[in-house]
């Protein structure tokens, strides 16, 4: 007898974020971008129908990755699409941290990205990780 076993789910994740707005600059603290636009695209293959992904962290800040939603239950694959424009002028964050996660009865998978936002010149990734559980 044989039994298949999906393997872990598998992420793969091109993320760009560009600043249209403004540089702040503060005396007091760090300077931020007023505003940055995401262009994101997500494809995720859980290897069976009963995996799920979510956002693991994201300090504050909700990207809305999968499909405007904060995760997406019980799927094989699909793909995620995000274009979009985000005021940082209301609470300044100084960086977009976002962790997300898939899981199946095999395992997990994490991909994480972190970008800063304290520099004038541009927008930085400053971590792009994908992990296996």
């Amino acid at each position: 007898m044989h039994v298949l076993v999906p393997g872990a789910p598998v992420i793969d994740w091109q993320a760009n974020v560009e600043p249209p707005g403004e540089f702040i600059h503060n005396s007091h603290s760090y300077g931020y971008h007023s505003a940055y636009h995401i262009s994101s695209l997500l494809s995720v293959n859980n290897q069976n129908n009963a995996g799920f992904c979510y956002t693991e962290a994201n300090r504050g800040v909700e990207l809305g990755l999968f499909h405007g939603l904060p995760g997406k239950g019980q799927f094989h694959s699909d793909v995620f699409v995000v274009n979009d424009e985000i005021d940082n002028s209301g609470r300044p964050q100084p960086m977009i941290y976002q962790v997300i996660e898939c899981e199946n009865a095999s395992g997990k998978t994490r991909a994480v990205k972190v970008w800063e936002l304290v520099n004038e010149e541009g927008i930085n990734l400053i971590r792009d990780e994908i992990i296996v559980k």
